[in-house]
């Protein structure tokens, strides 16, 4: 059993295998030039904000030293590279960290709009099995062990600090085009910068919206049985718990401990972020920059609301005639199932306050920009043939087994294929695109198990 999320989130923020972080992952960046060139916001929506046009985006990778007026001719770098810099390298190695690489991972994946498990892998993995129950909650704290990691103040300096430098070099890059736009006689400005700030508020949003999902769903599914095995069990005295009991309200502790952990990490605050304007009742310690203080507001406000639906409970009842109370033990199924619902709600009602209420989340970025390549390449396709992916190669570099072996293996691989997908919004509409390519090594001349000859 767990004992605590805090320990657990330690274990994962301080693994002993280091690797470098940059705060803003590149392709970050890449999404973000995309987005210039399409409008598409991160949430499926298109800015209202004007974009620069094709002429224009050829300037990001040209010298402004080649093409920019004065005073804006004195550089010899081009954005694309400033950029680039910024994100992270030897040229600016102090927008770098140093994390645990399992951190790394989880924060790349959910930071780039994706989940850590597919509802097939959630599933293939059983889960949701009460066996599993630990390793299902490891999988949760290790999405918040992710954000945590965000929201210690040296990255959050860090990350915002990098925000704010690419927002300067945005700043520079619309000056000197709104300035080439004047002298050329062209109507209209456009702002970078400000295209910055709507598409790191919006990628904030969207990916801390998708993994506070991903983990508050999870949780209420593997409560839900333990609230049923809990109103069934019938201990032997209603004045203590039962062995069985124990056990059930300790993962009852657990889950609550994960879903009230989420609400206030699972969030990349703004404040100080250049161009940013914070939205009005967003000021109080609840929504504090600060994950300490924000973790507080919500513990006492938890803390404060159960306690207050328990008492007008507790008041109701003795309110009553005596003849119509019902006095139950604090083992009785109904007590123990009525404090968990007590502290279900007052997590509900804190996290609305905290995060407004859940908004219906689009497909994750990189199906959305699949879609889009597709939408494009049909739009301006010369035939009505349907546009086709590029295919994934693989090579078959075991030679030893029986045609039926490989036939058998052929087969489940075709239906965990087929099964690809499940549950993950907007998959349907790129599965059938989607194709293998199989080159036989053998007949190549590749060696058996050779992965370096077929890479070559």
């Amino acid at each position: 059993m767990l004992n605590s999320i805090a320990l657990t989130t330690a274990h994962w923020l301080f693994s002993c295998l280091l690797i470098v972080d940059r705060l803003i992952e590149p392709q970050t960046v890449v999404h973000f030039l995309e987005y210039c060139d399409t409008g598409d916001l991160p949430n499926g929506k298109v800015t209202t904000l004007p974009l620069p046009d094709h002429e224009e985006e050829l300037l990001w990778m040209k010298p402004y030293s080649e093409w920019a007026p004065a005073p804006y001719n004195n550089i010899t770098e081009d954005l694309g590279s400033q950029l680039m810099i910024r994100v992270g390298s030897d040229d600016d190695y102090e927008r770098l960290e140093l994390i645990p690489y399992n951190i790394h991972s989880w924060k790349s994946t959910l930071l780039d709009d994706m989940v850590p498990l597919s509802p097939t892998q959630w599933k293939d993995k059983r889960l949701s099995q009460p066996e599993n129950f630990d390793l299902a909650c490891e999988y949760l704290i290790a999405v918040i062990a992710a954000f945590e990691y965000l929201n210690l103040p040296q990255a959050q300096e860090k990350l915002k600090g990098t925000y704010n430098v690419m927002y300067d070099h945005f700043e520079y890059f619309d000056n000197a085009v709104n300035s080439l736009r004047s002298s050329n006689g062209k109507e209209g400005t456009v702002s970078m910068a400000a295209l910055w700030e709507e598409f790191t508020r919006v990628h904030y949003q969207t990916v801390t919206a998708r993994a506070h999902s991903w983990v508050i769903s999870h949780a209420t599914a593997l409560r839900g049985p333990i609230l049923n095995d809990l109103i069934a069990h019938q201990p032997p005295s209603e004045h203590s718990y039962s062995p069985k009991q124990q056990i059930l309200t300790d993962k009852l502790h657990v889950l609550a401990e994960i879903t009230t952990t989420a609400d206030f990490t699972i969030l990349l605050p703004m404040d100080g972020y250049k161009g940013h304007v914070l939205l009005e009742g967003t000021e109080g310690d609840l929504h504090s920059p600060s994950l300490d203080i924000r973790r507080d507001a919500v513990s006492d406000r938890v803390k404060s609301l159960s306690n207050h639906k328990m008492l007008t409970e507790i008041l109701v009842d003795t309110l009553k005639p005596e003849s119509d109370r019902t006095p139950r033990g604090v083992a009785h199924p109904e007590s123990l199932l009525k404090t968990a619902l007590y502290q279900i709600d007052a997590q509900t009602e804190t996290r609305e306050a905290l995060r407004g209420k859940p908004e219906q989340l689009p497909p994750p970025g990189w199906i959305m920009r699949i879609q889009r390549r597709i939408s494009f390449a049909e739009s301006n396709a010369t035939n009505s043939e349907p546009y086709q992916l590029d295919k994934f190669t693989i090579y078959k570099l075991v030679y030893s087994q029986t045609d039926e072996e490989w036939s058998d293996f052929l087969q489940k691989l075709e239906a965990d294929m087929n099964d690809w997908g499940h549950g993950v919004q907007g998959a349907d509409q790129i599965k059938e695109r989607l194709q293998l390519e199989w080159f036989d090594g053998e007949e190549l001349g590749i060696p058996e198990d050779d992965i370096d000859a077929a890479k070559k």
